[in-house]
């Protein structure tokens, strides 16, 4: 071969490994659609949303922290006041210097049956999205546990195993004060998550959850003392 054949060859095929890196690059860099429109801009109306999803949880926790027994109870939250909370009232508590290093900007998508949580990863010009799928729903022999099931991970518009964040969301969720154990369901790790694991006697069972476009149902009731 002569030398500016391999000169040819040569140019070739760094210009294919050049086209290789940038595509990938392009797919690492991809932002969802649902990632962009759950950006909440600074407005008086998401203000508003934040301090709803603050009021709604706070007067939960304060009302399981000492029930009245057999009361029925409901966390209706939408998808607007998550991510206002999120993009503001979660910033103000300062609560984001507890994710984990380089995860900022998380956002919520409520689908049917479905929740994304998307955050960016990384700063700019470096950052990607990363993407979560999660199914959730609770246990009937289990009325203190909701099951979390990662059904899909990705970094930006490019697929990875979900066994790559099940370590960050075990990390993520044993700061928080519940039980967690792990199991596989059709083929895909499911955390079960237990409220209340360590006293004798729970104040509160799960009775339904639902997620549906745009809207998060959580129902329980107060349980009595000895039940």
């Amino acid at each position: 071969m002569t030398n500016w054949r391999r000169w040819l060859c040569g140019l070739l095929g760094l210009a294919l490994v050049a086209a290789l890196l940038t595509g990938l690059v392009v797919l690492l860099r991809h932002e969802p659609g649902y990632y962009r429109r759950g950006h909440v801009p600074p407005s008086p109306q998401r203000s508003q949303c934040s301090a709803e999803f603050y009021r709604q949880i706070s007067s939960l926790v304060s009302m399981l922290s000492d029930p009245e027994p057999d009361q029925p109870w409901q966390l209706r939250l939408r998808q607007d006041q998550i991510n206002s909370y999120l993009a503001e009232g979660f910033v103000e508590a300062q609560l984001h210097r507890e994710l984990p290093e380089g995860v900022q900007e998380p956002r919520v998508a409520l689908e049917q049956d479905l929740i994304r949580i998307g955050f960016r990863y990384g700063h700019a010009p470096w950052s990607t999205i990363v993407t979560l799928e999660l199914r959730l729903w609770i246990s009937l022999p289990e009325p203190n546990a909701v099951m979390l099931q990662v059904r899909r991970v990705r970094i930006g518009a490019v697929p990875v195993p979900v066994r790559y964040v099940q370590e960050l969301l075990a990390n993520l969720l044993r700061r928080r004060t519940v039980e967690v154990t792990w199991y596989r369901y059709e083929g895909l790790p499911v955390a079960v998550i237990r409220f209340q694991a360590s006293r004798r006697a729970p104040t509160f069972h799960f009775t339904a959850l639902r997620i549906e476009p745009g809207e998060f149902v959580l129902q329980g009731r107060t349980v009595a003392p000895g039940n």
